[in-house]
Formats: C-alpha cells, structure tokens, sequence
C-alpha cells in the first residue's frame, strides 16, 4: 500500500500464497475491511481496514465445493461491495459468471444473468441498481440491472467506443466512468502499446 500523499510505503500486504501460485487481483473496499480476489487460487482474502491503518491480509473465504468452481485460466477477477458491506459481487472472467457473497453467512451463490454471458469480466463498479462490468478483451462494458437483491441482472446495455483499449477497471466520477485502458492484448501480441496510456471517460445517463 502506498500513501497517496507523498507515495510511500505505508504496509506490504502478504497473500500468504505458500507453494501455491498466487496473483491478488481486485480489491473492494467495505465498512472495517477490504477484500481481495486472487485469479489463482479459490480463496477471497480480506484485511481489516480503518481510517488510520490496515491488517494483515488473511484468507477468508475457501471458495471450493461452493457454486464458484474454479477452473483453467483466470479466475476470480473484479470485486465489487455492495449494501453497506453486506454482500460483494465478484467476476469470473473465464466461465462468464457473476456470484454474490453474503459476508455475514460466508454463503456464494451465482447470479442469474438470464443468459447473459460476461466472459473476459474484469473490473466491476456499483451505481444504485446498476453494475458496470468491464469485458477487458471484448473492448467492452455491459450495464445491468441488479434484481432481487442482487440475486440475478437483467442486461441494459453493451457500452461499445474507439475510447476503450482493453478495458481493465473503472471509478465513477460523477455521472461519468473513468476506464483504465490497459492495452494488455498489445503486450501478449508483441506489438507496442498507443502512447501515452489513456484513461477514457464513459458519460452514464
């Protein structure tokens, strides 16, 4: 973590991965706590949070035998909290799929997206009853609808633009969302990314 006053270390936060591969993704951040997705291995890891410091990052939710299977390639990505720190959401970029969390019972279950499918999911942001989801190879965003207390989404919309660069996450800036574009297929094809790096500007109604 750094200080965003003068960029220094304020703590080196330990996934604590073993003799396992381990790559900590998205991070949300809820009342008392942060989570973190790791890609990697089926576990959302989470540390205590206040205004003045932070914990140890310590798993907290084994992810094996619940509705979230893990499988080959990239796994659990974007993270998203919602309702005071009730539920998160969270992306599985390799299946499509988007899973609720309670954090009070530790209980997943997936949520109906009636056959939508958000393959390539990465970075997710809230807004009332709508989630943003950022499709990083697709070089697009889908809008839903969340229903039923976040337990299924119905699509709004397919956000297309020569903006979007691989679209990796996103902030909301007022009426508007502000999307890191990555350009990671750049690096994995061997050709050079657009410089400079941009971050586009997605105005929302």
């Amino acid at each position: 973590m750094l200080s965003t006053s003068d960029g220094a270390t304020i703590r080196v936060l330990d996934s604590q991965p073993g003799t396992s591969p381990t790559f900590v993704n998205d991070v949300a951040l809820a009342p008392g706590y942060a989570y973190f997705t790791d890609t990697l291995r089926p576990v959302i890891l989470r540390a205590s949070r206040s205004a003045d410091e932070i914990g140890g990052m310590q798993p907290w939710l084994d992810l094996t035998g619940t509705p979230f299977t893990f499988r080959e390639g990239f796994n659990a990505n974007g993270i998203v909290s919602l309702a005071g720190g009730r539920l998160l959401v969270v992306a599985q970029s390799n299946t499509g799929k988007l899973f609720r969390i309670d954090t009070r019972r530790r209980s997943v279950s997936e949520i109906d997206l009636h056959g939508v499918s958000v393959t390539n999911g990465d970075g997710l942001v809230a807004r009332g009853d709508r989630l943003y989801v950022m499709r990083n190879a697709d070089d697009e965003i889908v809008e839903l609808k969340l229903l039923d207390d976040r337990r299924s989404a119905t699509l709004v919309r397919r956000i297309h633009s020569d903006a979007l660069m691989f679209p990796t996450t996103a902030a909301l800036d007022r009426e508007r969302l502000l999307v890191v574009n990555a350009q990671f297929d750049k690096r994995t094809a061997g050709t050079p990314p657009v410089l400079p790096f941009t971050v586009a500007a997605v105005p929302l109604p």
